[in-house]
Parts: structure tokens; sequence; C-alpha cells
């Protein structure tokens, strides 16, 4: 099942396929707001790289693979400094 999170990317990885998130709290987890690493590294990822910046307000879903959250999709909510 997929798990939803709200957040603002601080860092990309394009190379690593890594994101960055400010991410607001996820209760279905018990996760604080934190900053963390997510990969995206998995088939069934639909990511655009090339459309995420720093600073990139976004929603996202998670799918756990093999213990691990990966997120799988990326919508972007608002961009700051009109770019």
């Amino acid at each position: 099942s997929l798990i939803m999170g709200m957040g603002t990317i601080t860092e990309i990885f394009k190379d690593e396929q890594i994101l960055k998130i400010d991410h607001q709290p996820i209760e279905v987890l018990n996760w604080p707001r934190m900053e963390m690493k997510f990969s995206t590294n998995h088939e069934n990822a639909q990511i655009d790289f090339d459309a995420l910046n720093i600073g990139d307000h976004i929603e996202f879903k998670m799918q756990k693979v093999d213990g691990k959250y990966l997120i799988i999709e990326v919508s972007s909510m608002v961009r700051e400094g009109g770019q």
C-alpha cells in the first residue's frame, strides 16, 4: 500500500536517484517532521528529476520495499521563486 507525504525538497542527488526532503509529520508511520533522504530507485518509480528543484513543495507517495520506504511518485504543489 502507498503512503502519502508532503514536504520541501532540500537536496537533489540525480545520479543516485535520491531526494532529500524536509517532510511534514507522517502520522500513519508515527514519523515526526524531519529532513531525510529518500531513494527513488525502484521499477515502479515515475519521477522526472529534471522537473524538480530545491525549494519545491511536493506531495509524494512512498512504497515499502525490503524494509525501506522508497518514493515512487512526486507531484509539485508550489514552486518558490517563480523559476
